[in-house]
């Protein structure tokens, strides 16, 4: 297969694939409780909420029951900052404006911020995504770096990883199954890297983006493929996908001056991919069907949607 992962389209059949491959795969144990929660995770049963971060301010947003909870927090979290959930219900935060080795684990439940030891590198919009209970961090920074890390909630500390062969900078990892793919449009190389969780090693993909610049992008897998938005004009984005047989098409897609840039893995949801952005009490959604963007104001009682 092109990608190093499974079928993510939403036929059964493709699902009943998916739980063979993991069973009978070399890079897991025999059936445990780690890979129940994997094919659980697969088949829908993951989180709903989508984190926003705006300076001491937490937003969850519940994208099934259409609600959002609001609370304060004992810090105060800077632009440049990214973030994740991890498996625990904590959200990892790192990073910082200008660039920062600050960390922190906040609790979904209390809202409250634990300050953790500080990365090695400093950092501003980097990469980031959540695996279990360990967060990966990539690139970030100005100029940006190769470097990585990774916080093992565990062992309660920060370990170097080898680094990447690419900088990257303001973009999106996403991850399917023991993989994840870094993509950023924001560099001149156009390398497509992948992360093996279990390797921690990375390798490079043969294809190169297209050569056109942009300075930030979201990237997800759907239908068995990866897809990556990035803006091209203040109405306009860019949605490049590479398929499972390596094959990869690219199409203009009207964004209605939403930004395509999230500083959190996107949530997968239905036939939509949701992101919260920069701005207060804002929910951002990307339909998978009619490749459209739709903006949602929230507030503790009532939903607006601009589209």
């Amino acid at each position: 297969m092109g990608l190093h992962t499974s079928s993510f389209s939403d036929p059964v059949s493709d699902k009943v694939l998916l739980t063979l491959a993991y069973a009978h795969s070399s890079l897991l144990s025999p059936l445990s409780f780690d890979l129940i929660r994997e094919i659980s995770s697969y088949f829908g049963f993951q989180s709903s909420l989508v984190p926003a971060l705006c300076g001491n301010t937490l937003r969850l947003f519940d994208v099934k029951g259409k609600t959002m909870r609001e609370s304060m927090l004992n810090v105060r979290i800077t632009v440049g900052a990214v973030y994740s959930f991890l498996d625990n219900e904590e959200i990892l935060v790192v990073g910082g404006h200008p660039e920062a080795a600050s960390a922190w684990l906040i609790s979904a439940i209390t809202s409250k911020a634990r300050v953790l030891e500080d990365m090695g590198t400093r950092r501003a919009w980097p990469g980031i995504c959540a695996f279990r209970e360990s967060g990966y961090v990539f690139g970030g920074g100005f100029p940006s770096v190769c470097s990585a890390e990774k916080w093992d909630w565990r062992a309660g500390k920060w370990t170097s990883l080898r680094g990447m062969t690419y900088p990257r900078f303001a973009f999106t990892p996403c991850r399917h199954g023991y993989v994840i793919y870094l993509v950023d449009f924001s560099q001149s190389h156009k390398k497509v890297e992948v992360f093996g969780v279990n390797s921690e090693a990375f390798s490079t993909l043969p294809m190169r983006l297209p050569g056109f610049y942009c300075v930030s992008s979201l990237c997800f897998i759907v239908d068995g493929g990866l897809v990556v938005l990035c803006e091209a004009s203040p109405s306009e984005s860019v949605r490049w996908r590479l398929g499972r047989e390596g094959k990869t098409e690219i199409a203009k897609i009207r964004s209605q001056g939403i930004r395509p840039y999230s500083p959190c893995p996107l949530l997968r949801y239905k036939d939509a991919v949701y992101y919260s952005s920069f701005d207060d009490r804002q929910l951002i959604s990307f339909d998978l069907r009619t490749e459209t963007f739709q903006k949602e104001i929230w507030s503790n009682e009532t939903i607006s949607t601009i589209k």
